[in-house]
């Protein structure tokens, strides 16, 4: 605003304004006056035009409207030079009370990539969700417009890989891992969240092995991870019919534990030492392991 103002003035530098350019800057000024009331902030933090705020991750728009049938248009990118998501966002609504949380029931609640809804004029809140990113804005419709808002998400994500185990399972963490934020992620599946700085965690169901890496999630960008388990595998086989009831392979460096019964087969668990019972043919054996990563160790069972 201030660069226009000044191109204005420098105009014809040494004569006087024109009536054009005082035409040109009273436009100027009112589109500032009204675009602030839009949104309720100053024309610092937002530009119009569909141009993103280089302070607000988001698109403005405004256009007249019959008075009455003000309404709503919200769309997202993933980022500020990517295109508009095409997958389902979770839009939802509700009035903002002057200085109070709002609590209000929903106004709009849907799950569309676009969202449209007719509004009386008034402050509300709009919430945003794509899968675990999410975000929070107030909007101020004025008497007679419509307001188009695109918001720029931000939005990266992760398709974690467990090479060692087909069975794994994985976690996203804050980069710090003090905080889950979320868990039970299947192999090779897509998890979208904001960009930024997590560390991705691997486990194997019955194995006290885990493994994990950090990473990057840029904005409108899938990273495509490979983790690998720095275990050892012991596997257990029988050369008779041997009847196993019950089994439990313990470690010695900690309280970790797992229980059986039937034939044991293989187990990927972190190096070290463990202590392997069971009770075969109602008779109780007791085996020390000793497990390297990387290698395979055979425990042969019965007679």
């Amino acid at each position: 605003m201030q660069e226009l103002l000044a191109r204005a003035v420098q105009h014809q530098k040494g004569r006087r304004l024109t009536a054009v350019a005082f035409t040109f800057l009273g436009l100027l000024f009112a589109i500032n006056n009204y675009a602030a009331a839009a949104i309720g902030t100053s024309m610092d933090q937002i530009t119009t035009g569909s141009v993103p705020s280089k302070a607000e991750n988001y698109e403005l728009r405004i256009s007249d409207a019959p008075v009455g049938r003000e309404s709503i248009e919200l769309a997202a990118r993933l980022k500020a030079d990517g295109g508009l998501i095409r997958r389902p966002v979770k839009w939802r609504i509700r009035e903002k009370p002057a200085g109070l949380i709002a609590t209000g029931p929903y106004l709009l609640d849907e799950n569309t990539p676009t969202a449209t809804a007719h509004l009386m004029p008034g402050v509300y809140e709009i919430e945003i969700t794509y899968d675990l990113a999410r975000m929070t804005h107030v909007v101020n419709i004025p008497d007679g417009k419509n307001i188009g808002l695109t918001f720029i998400l931000n939005v990266g994500a992760v398709r974690p890989l467990t090479i060692s185990a087909k069975a794994a399972t994985h976690a996203i963490y804050t980069s710090d891992g003090d905080r889950l934020i979320r868990d039970n992620i299947a192999q090779g599946e897509i998890v979208r969240l904001s960009s930024g700085n997590y560390r991705i965690e691997s486990r194997i169901s019955g194995s006290n092995s885990t493994a994990f890496t950090n990473v990057q999630i840029k904005p409108g960008i899938l990273t495509s991870l490979e983790l690998e388990h720095q275990a050892g595998i012991a596997e257990f086989v029988s050369l008779t019919s041997s009847r196993i009831s019950k089994w439990q392979i313990r470690a010695n460096s900690s309280d970790w534990q797992i229980t059986g019964t039937g034939m044991p087969g293989k187990h990927l668990l972190k190096p070290g030492s463990y202590i392997f019972s069971a009770i075969i043919n109602n008779r109780q054996i007791i085996k020390k392991l000793q497990l390297r990563s990387g290698a395979l160790t055979k425990v042969v069972l019965g007679d």
